[in-house]
Order: structure tokens, then C-alpha cells, then sequence
């Protein structure tokens, strides 16, 4: 979801309300006017929660998933009562959020991985959530990601953490895995941008599809960085269409704006193969988001080796908030099989 593609570009403009219901987002001073679209009512499929590793059986989560193994290997399809080892220690999990949102939108999932004895945690990336800084003091890709980074330096020597990246959050686990191979027991993707090692940085952003309707969504390419804000509309609609009404209420209390900081990941080099691409690697994908659609997901499994490749059938592209129950399973599954 990126501002050169077919985003329309409109200034923000100055000395706007921006509430529609109260809200405020950080842009150099700017704001912008954002209505309340109408919303269809959709429900998700829902399981029981997970219970406390060690003291309670988890419950069983029938999801299907795909392994992979070398480049051109076979694919093998199985099923798996999930999570079938959430009982074993404690693992670390690093849940990485996607544009214009923070570390709030992991709570459903990082409760349920806590109360089943997991180490989780959910960093809000630069100007995002509730870091206080303006997009104009994260000026570089890296500084944006400079809390996930931190977050892996800051580990004990030889201990190891799931990385989990939302949408955009993909590319900052990729380079969180680029920095720190040796500190990353598997890089998951959520339907999220996964970056080769064959192509520039940037490529996995520039090749989404170019009829996605940004709708509301607004740019400023003359912001530095540059910057997108996702608006009202294009959540209700192409975000949040299966998520609960309340969730959706509350990332239009807290959405920012944000930026994908083309330019300055295509000034870097491609990710290597012996750190990045040594990684383990899964993707989970989920079958009803509008914006990455499933075709375009399985575009980016098929130009990385992956180890596994999961499905969440009912989920949006905000699945932690629409099936967080089903993504809790999967992650506490990966994360006592990877770490």
C-alpha cells in the first residue's frame, strides 16, 4: 500500500477540525476532515480463548497450513489441531503493527498469548500509537523501525524472539532480521509485504495490485517524509469489514499518519540471502482482505522460501482484531515450533 501507486495525491490541509469524533493525528501541524462512512454488518468466525500454558489445556483450533521446503520443493497440504504445544515454555514474541496504527492493535492477541504464559511484546514503530514524536523527526525507514530494532539489540545473549509483521510491519521484521539474524527464531508474516532478495527493497510494495480503491486515503508526497494517512472509509470498507464496530471506533481515535518511505528503502540495497533470507520464514494468509488480496499474498510466498505457509479462513486484513483468537492458536503454534 503504497503512495506512488494508485493512491490518489491530495494535500492535508492546515487549521482543519479533524474530528468526527474527537480525533487527532500528528502531520507537522496539518490535519484533515474525515466522516464516518456507513457500515455493513459482518461477523467472523469465533473460538473459544486460549488458556493459560501449563495450567489449563489450551483448546484445539482446526486451521489448515502448507509447508515448504527449499525453493521448487513440493508443496505438502495438511491440517493441524492448533496449537498442539502451547503448554512448553515461555516463548518472546515481537507483534510489529502495519501503517498508521501502533501497539494497541495487537491487545485481543498479545492478552490471549500472555494468559497462555507467552513474553510478548508490541513496541509502537516512531510516530506511531502512542509515540509522542511528529513523522518528521522519523525521517529514514530505520528510524521508523528504530523501537523494533532496539527491542532485538536489547535481548539477552543467545536468546531469540518471534518476529510477527503486520502489512507494512513486514518490512520492518525484514530488516529487524537483516540487522540481527542470530536474534530472530522465525520472521512471520500477517498478511503482510515480504521482501525478496532478488529485487530492490522496495518491490513487493510497488508490484500491489493497481486497482486497489485508496477511497478517502490522503498523501502528501511534499512531507518528509512522505507521508499517507488511510482514511475512514478505506478502513471501514477494505480493513475492517469483519471486525467488530467497537475496534474499528477506536482506530479512528488513534490512526496517524504515516509514511512508506519508498524513496529512502530504494536508495538501500536488496536484502541478502545469508542474513534476511536465512531467516525462517512463514506467512500466514488471510483469505478475506480486500486491500493485500490473497492472490497478491501468494505472489510474495511464491518468490520466497517459506517453511510454512498458514490460512485464516474468516479474516480480514486486520485479522488480530477479527479472528484474534485463531491468530493467537497460530503464533503460539509457531512459537513453540521455531523458538
Amino acid at each position: 500500500m503504497c503512495s506512488k501507486l494508485c493512491l490518489t495525491r491530495r494535500k492535508s490541509t492546515n487549521s482543519v477540525n479533524e474530528r468526527t469524533s474527537a480525533v487527532t493525528i500528528l502531520h507537522s501541524g496539518s490535519s484533515t476532515k474525515r466522516g464516518v462512512p456507513p457500515t455493513p454488518k459482518e461477523s467472523s468466525t469465533r473460538t473459544k480463548p486460549l488458556k493459560q500454558a501449563g495450567r489449563q489445556p489450551i483448546p484445539e483450533y482446526q486451521t489448515s497450513y502448507q509447508s515448504r521446503g527449499a525453493p521448487g520443493g513440493p508443496a505438502m497440504s495438511s491440517s493441524s489441531m492448533l496449537p498442539a504445544a502451547a503448554t512448553a515454555a515461555s516463548k518472546r514474541l515481537i507483534l510489529v503493527h502495519g501503517t498508521g496504527h501502533g501497539g494497541w492493535c495487537w491487545y485481543k492477541v498479545a492478552t490471549l498469548l500472555r494468559a497462555a504464559g507467552h513474553r510478548v511484546d508490541a513496541p509502537d514503530m516512531a510516530a506511531s500509537g502512542a509515540d509522542a514524536r511528529p513523522l518528521r523527526d522519523a525521517p529514514t525507514f530505520e528510524d521508523y523501525s528504530r523501537p523494533l530494532l532496539d527491542a532485538l539489540r536489547a535481548l539477552p545473549p543467545g536468546e531469540k524472539a518471534v518476529l510477527v509483521g503486520h502489512s507494512f510491519g513486514g518490512m520492518s521484521v525484514a530488516l529487524a532480521a537483516e540487522e540481527f539474524p542470530d536474534k530472530v527464531a522465525a520472521a512471520v508474516f500477517l498478511t503482510a509485504f515480504m521482501p525478496d532478495c532478488a529485487h530492490p527493497r522496495t518491490h513487493t510494495i510497488e508490484a500491489l495490485p493497481a486497482g486497489l480503491d485508496w477511497m478517502d486515503s490522503v498523501t502528501d508526497e511534499g512531507h518528509a517524509p512522505p507521508s499517507v494517512f488511510l482514511g475512514p472509509q478505506f478502513l471501514r470498507r477494505m480493513l475492517y469489514q469483519l471486525c467488530p464496530e467497537e475496534d474499528y471506533t477506536l482506530s479512528q481515535s488513534l490512526a496517524r499518519v504515516s509514511s512508506y518511505y519508498v524513496a529512502d528503502q530504494r536508495r538501500r540495497p536488496p536484502f541478502s540471502a545469508d542474513r534476511y533470507g536465512a531467516v525462517s520464514k512463514v506467512y500466514v494468509v488471510a483469505k478475506q482482505d480486500l486491500a493485500m488480496v490473497e492472490q497478491y499474498q501468494r505472489q510474495m510466498i511464491a518468490s520466497v522460501p517459506v517453511a510454512e505457509v498458514r490460512e485464516m479462513a474468516g479474516a480480514d486484513h486486520m485479522a488480530m482484531l477479527s479472528a484474534p483468537e485463531v491468530l493467537a492458536g497460530h503464533l503460539a503454534d509457531i512459537a513453540n515450533t521455531y523458538a
